[in-house]
């Protein structure tokens, strides 16, 4: 049986908690307790959010922009698979170590219309909370709304996706190997000409 099984961004990192190299680690050794013995049994892939992740990504461009060249949100993308997929994939490989089961992380892009309504309406939350004042000193920065009665976060595009371009190969790879991709969606890409 094949089986997807879908991590939430806060999964990883829980409400309150600082993005840790040790809360991160923590939170994905309890997580691999939980899905282990569902991968010891089917094919699987695994699939997670990223907005907390990507969002503390962008913040850290932003802090350093005087000194390190700030990167655009899709190669942002493709780092929070990485941040989550190679120590997701770590905890998984050594928790599953005596069943000789292979795991991979996929970098996943995926396939979008260039005039999808999300590009002139962000509405996915990334990131840190802010109070309202700290929001309203950000309003030139980036869009920002209200989430909830959590406070306010950035925005960003979520626009449909339309297909997985590593589809085939996550497909070879789940015959012998649990896949990991599609995290935060996959990176948003359009195709021209």
């Amino acid at each position: 049986m094949k089986i997807v099984i879908a991590l939430g961004g806060n999964a990883l990192l829980k409400k309150g908690e600082k993005q840790t190299y040790h809360n991160l680690i923590n939170n994905i050794k309890r997580t691999c307790k939980n899905i282990v013995p569902i991968i010891k049994k089917h094919k699987v892939v695994i699939t997670h959010g990223n907005g907390p992740e990507i969002g503390y990504l962008a913040l850290q461009n932003e802090i350093a922009k005087n000194k390190i060249p700030p990167m655009p949100l899709d190669i942002l993308g493709a780092e929070s698979q990485g941040l989550i997929g190679y120590p997701l994939e770590e905890q998984l490989v050594n928790s599953l170590r005596d069943h000789k089961k292979d795991v991979a992380t996929i970098l996943t892009q995926v396939l979008v219309n260039k005039n999808d309504p999300a590009f002139r309406n962000p509405t996915k939350f990334i990131g840190p909370f802010y109070t309202k004042s700290q929001a309203s000193k950000l309003k030139n920065k980036y869009e920002r709304r209200k989430d909830a009665d959590r406070g306010y976060r950035r925005v960003v595009p979520s626009p449909k996706p339309i297909k997985i371009l590593e589809a085939k190969t996550i497909q070879k790879l789940l015959k012998t190997t649990t896949v990991i991709a599609a995290g935060g969606g996959g990176v948003p890409v359009i195709e021209e000409n």
